[in-house]
């Protein structure tokens, strides 16, 4: 996530996601669900996740 963070493009493994909102085994399946709604495909939008995930290490959510 935090290379995400510092702007840095990133490989997703969307093979394995469970197709649910529930079932998490990796950051791949966080990720993969963050890319259908189209958050973390296109750069006008990078910016509004990056806000998320910096807010989710200051604040320490667990994700």
């Amino acid at each position: 996530m935090e290379r995400l963070i510092a702007g840095e493009k990133i490989s997703v493994n969307t093979m394995k996601y469970q197709n649910d909102m529930t079932t998490f085994e990796s950051a791949d399946d966080v990720l993969t669900l963050l890319v259908h709604p189209g958050y973390l495909t296109t750069e006008r939008r990078r910016w509004e996740m990056k806000r998320f995930f910096l807010a989710a290490v200051v604040f320490r959510w667990k994700i």
